[in-house]
């Protein structure tokens, strides 16, 4: 293609001057070719990288929108693997209702799948936020019923019974997982749909 572009070169260069009627010496026509060459290199040369760029963002926005659809179906698989087992936790915290039902829910245990999908909560958003919320508060609560709190007093010097703190404990995992199961549901509705 180059060999063209120059022959082409050379003879528009030899034609104007024919056609002027002016005889030029062989450095006046290579002066000519160099200057029209480097001019019409200059132009491919920003053609070429016109060219070039909206190729790369043509496959960059493709290769975006193919990792969204690719998240969003491991968020939803992840989501449908997960929801059973936070309506099981759920309804094991609702059992424990009364104080002496916290006992009940020291043997609650996390269960597996919640573990071992630590790691990939951050598909999830916000619901994976809140899994990782009701985890922590979990873990938090398994540490207080091997060492449970002491009894103590408040600001006012009123008894804090153990208990209640447990029971407050328990409360709180309910709150986080409530709103984990909230920010889930809409994710297995449409994967239901």
């Amino acid at each position: 293609m180059g060999i063209i572009v120059a022959t082409l070169i050379v003879v528009v260069i030899i034609a104007s001057a024919l056609a002027q009627g002016t005889e030029l010496t062989e450095g006046e026509i290579t002066a000519r070719v160099q200057a029209v060459g480097s001019v019409v290199a200059v132009l491919l040369a920003i053609l070429v990288g016109w060219w070039q760029f909206h190729q790369s963002h043509g496959l960059t926005k493709e290769q975006r929108e193919s990792e969204d659809r690719d998240r969003k179906l491991k968020a939803r698989s992840l989501a449908l693997a997960l929801y059973p087992e936070l309506l099981e936790m759920k309804a094991k915290i609702q059992r424990a209702r009364g104080l002496y039902d916290v006992i009940r829910v020291e043997t609650l245990g996390i269960p597996p799948v919640l573990i071992q999908s630590v790691h990939r909560l951050y598909l999830l958003d916000e619901a994976g936020h809140a899994i990782q919320n009701f985890l922590a508060a979990s873990r938090q609560f398994e540490r207080m019923v091997e060492d449970p709190p002491r009894p103590a007093a408040d600001d006012a010097g009123e008894a804090i019974d153990p208990n209640q703190v447990l029971a407050g404990h328990v409360d709180y995992m309910r709150t986080t997982l409530d709103a984990a199961i909230d920010l889930i549901d809409p994710i297995v509705d449409a994967a239901a749909h």
